[in-house]
């Protein structure tokens, strides 16, 4: 990644948990800008908006920034969290593909079949999300 990021083929590698308003408004220009295409990887980031505490250290970090964001009031229309995910991450055109890992061969069609009958979701829900992001931002 390192090589690949100093000769320009590269802009940055950020997983759907490093997702910020920042790389949004800035990355996704510029990589657009290159004639780049944006991969998403990890856009449902181990499921955290309904990951139970004490699974793992770095699941519990995406459940305590997801508690945090569910905190500042509900969301409109709430959506299976998975769905949420996946259609706050394919909303943004710049997103050119994602990668959405699974072990269980269930989750990955339940995932298919969520994007095939259920998006695009509702714009009022992405900009929701993106306003409690830029809360979060310090």
């Amino acid at each position: 990644m390192e090589m690949a990021t100093k000769a320009g083929h590269v802009i940055g590698g950020y997983q759907g948990e490093e997702w910020t308003p920042k790389t949004i408004k800035d990355v996704f220009p510029k990589a657009k800008a290159k004639g780049m295409g944006i991969i998403a990887k990890r856009p449902i980031a181990n499921a955290w908006w309904d990951a139970p505490p004490g699974l793992d250290q770095t699941r519990d970090w995406y459940r305590q920034r997801a508690q945090t964001m569910m905190d500042m009031g509900p969301i409109p229309k709430t959506l299976d969290p998975i769905l949420l995910s996946l259609g706050f991450t394919l909303a943004h055109e710049q997103v050119d593909t994602a990668i959405v890992g699974t072990a269980n061969p269930e989750h990955m069609r339940v995932n298919i079949e969520l994007v095939k009958k259920d998006l695009p979701i509702s714009m009022e829900i992405v900009h929701e999300l993106h306003n409690r992001f830029d809360r979060l931002e310090p």
